[in-house]
This record gives C-alpha cells, sequence and structure tokens, in this order.
C-alpha cells in the first residue's frame, strides 16, 4: 500500500515563497500519496489566494491569528485525512525529487522523526541540527558562539553532522537513553533553508 503522507504548510504573508514550494511537491513526493494542508496565519497579504490557485485541491485552515509555527502544525495535523506520516515544510522550502521518500523509510523501530540535510540556495549546507538543550550549552553558545558547536558539551548548534551522526550510532549501540531522539540525516542536494521534518503518522 503507497504511504499517506500528510504535508503540513504553515503561512504567514507567504504569497511570494509559495509558487516554488508548491512546483516542488509533487516531484519531491514521487512515489507517495499526499494531501497538502495550508494553515494560515492571518496573513494580511494574498497567500491564502495563492495556495489555492497554485494548489486547488489543497486544504486550507484559517487560524484567524498568529498563533505562532507549534500551533499551526498542531491545526494541520488536525485537519488532515488518515495518514502514515506528517511532512512539516517553511514556504521556504524547495523539495528534490523523491527526497520524501528517502525520509520516509527512515521511519520505524524506534525513529520517529528523519530530517534531511539542508542546503542554502548556493548549495552549501545548513547548520539546521541541534542537540539536546541544557544549561552549559546555553552557556557556551552565549559566550563562544557558534564555535561552541565543535564540543559536544558545551553547544547545542550541530557543526559536523558526520560526527554527531557517529555519536548518534554509538549511543544506538549503547543502548542508553539518547536513542530516543536519534534522527537519521540524508544528504538531499537542493532542500533549502529552514527545516524538514517528517513524522510518524496516525
Amino acid at each position: 500500500m503507497t504511504p499517506r503522507i500528510a504535508v503540513v504548510v504553515v503561512t504567514w504573508n507567504s504569497a511570494a515563497q509559495l509558487p516554488d514550494l508548491v512546483a516542488s511537491i509533487g516531484p519531491g513526493l514521487q512515489g507517495l500519496q499526499h494531501q497538502l494542508i495550508v494553515v494560515d496565519n492571518d496573513s494580511a497579504d494574498d497567500t491564502v489566494a495563492r495556495a489555492s490557485e497554485l494548489a486547488p485541491g489543497c486544504t486550507i485552515v484559517h487560524t484567524g491569528r498568529n498563533a505562532g509555527y507549534s500551533a499551526g502544525i498542531n491545526a494541520g495535523m488536525a485537519a488532515a485525512d488518515p495518514y502514515d506520516a506528517v511532512l512539516v515544510l517553511n514556504p521556504d522550502i524547495r523539495l528534490t525529487p523523491g527526497c520524501v521518500e528517502l525520509l520516509y523509510r527512515e521511519l520505524g523501530g524506534r525513529v520517529g522523526i528523519a530530517v534531511p540535510l539542508i542546503r542554502h540556495d548556493d548549495g552549501t549546507p545548513a547548520k539546521s541540527l541541534r542537540r539536546t538543550p541544557t544549561v552549559l550549552r546555553a552557556l557556551g553558545e552565549a559566550v563562544l558562539g557558534e564555535r561552541a558547536g565543535r564540543y559536544p558539551s558545551l553547544g547545542e548548534t550541530v557543526v559536523d553532522p558526520v560526527e554527531d551522526e557517529r555519536a548518534d550510532d554509538e549511543r544506538d549501540d549503547r543502548g542508553d537513553a539518547e536513542v530516543d531522539r536519534v534522527r537519521r540525516r540524508r544528504q538531499l542536494p537542493g532542500v533549502e533553508r529552514r527545516p524538514v521534518g517528517l513524522d510518524r503518522g496516525r
């Protein structure tokens, strides 16, 4: 059976960003069924009209206020038809062909969230991965900035994804509690700017 993906996009004055996003959704989700849900946080521009024009079959959810990103995601998931996984996208994302199927394959067992390597427009990787926040890491980043990420105990920002994945694999082998937050990474050129997450469905 073909997996069903609920694609949730939270918008706020995002009309200019939607055309590139919507154009990439079909190729990005090739081989999968999907439902596009646009959750609008009371945009003052023509975001809702553009979404309806660009994706006539999409579901539009009006929050009626700037409810924030998390509330928007929750509203989108609540409005979705039954799904196997949820794909959360920012409006400035562009997907590479077939990338969502790769993410979907990573789910299962104790892996409940999969994220890709995200690239900027110039092709450089975005430092979008974060470690579990701690007081020491917050202090380290306040004092050292991004450099703190070179030291796992001092930095929340992951500056070397390969090293961090090696650490995750070691935690997997040990079977300690950290395994619950393991994130599987794929290099997906063209997935740009903001985080993309895929979560197991209901």
